[in-house]
């Protein structure tokens, strides 16, 4: 989060946390926002003030809801017999604890509707949990993480310790080359992968995939310190950040 910020900022941004705004100023166009009563003037406003499931639908035909959303099990099933529920209004469950869980992204709810599609014809399916796998673009920068944070781990019972390395895309002498870092989340007792965070100029995103998939695989991070990558000079370095971070890790196990 930091590391956005600062970027944000060098890109030209005035951020303000916590801090709401008094009014919105202007007639026939936008003059700007009053901000602890201070004008900053701005052509548009976006209010991006949250949201909420809308489970009016499901509730008229007596489907169970939370505050979170349409309740479902594992295999994607509402209370009502033979109806199913899927994607941004649902309430699922984490990767890790099993525990009623949230999430808007269209990732999930295709492999949740996948599940609720094979269920319904018969079969039997299961929707393993949400590690919220995710990758987004701020100007220039990629970011990327999945799995727990450290706060997150160590809320679910875990005793969390991390492995963080800054190196380049590819090698120096390569045109485009630019720094990426990765840092992976394990275990300190078992060395089991339990997340990742990722940005940089690009790559963030398929190293992020690698951590998710050392999650659902219940993987050691010695795993990932150990994996095979592809390295051709245009492309990668000899050494992956990836590696680096993992093996950073690992020298932090008990």
């Amino acid at each position: 989060g930091e590391v956005v910020r600062e970027y944000l900022v060098a890109q030209g941004f005035h951020l303000h946390f916590g801090d709401g705004f008094d009014e919105v100023r202007g007639g026939e166009r936008m003059e700007g926002v009053v901000i602890k009563g201070e004008l900053t003037p701005c052509d548009v406003a976006v209010m991006a003030v949250g949201n909420r499931a809308n489970t009016d639908l499901a509730k008229t035909i007596g489907v169970e809801c939370s505050g979170k959303g349409i309740v479902t099990d594992t295999g994607m099933r509402t209370s009502v017999d033979g109806v199913f529920a899927v994607g941004d209004c649902v309430q699922t469950v984490d990767f890790f604890k099993k525990e009623p869980h949230t999430m808007w992204l269209a990732t999930s709810a295709y492999k949740q509707g996948q599940v609720a599609g094979v269920n319904a014809a018969g079969g039997e399916a299961e929707y393993d949990g949400a590690l919220d796998t995710l990758v987004t673009h701020v100007g220039g920068l990629e970011v990327a993480a999945c799995g727990l944070t450290t706060a997150q781990a160590k809320e679910a019972g875990f005793d969390p310790m991390n492995g963080k390395a800054k190196s380049l895309t590819k090698p120096h002498y390569m045109p485009g080359s630019g720094d990426i870092t990765v840092k992976v989340i394990a275990d300190r007792a078992t060395g089991r992968v339990l997340g990742g965070q990722a940005f940089g100029d690009a790559g963030a995103a398929w190293r992020v995939n690698l951590i998710g998939l050392a999650i659902k695989g219940g993987m050691h991070v010695r795993a990932l310190a150990n994996a095979e990558l592809a390295y051709t000079p245009p492309v990668s370095e000899t050494y992956d950040v990836l590696h680096m971070a993992s093996e950073f890790a690992l020298r932090r196990l008990k």
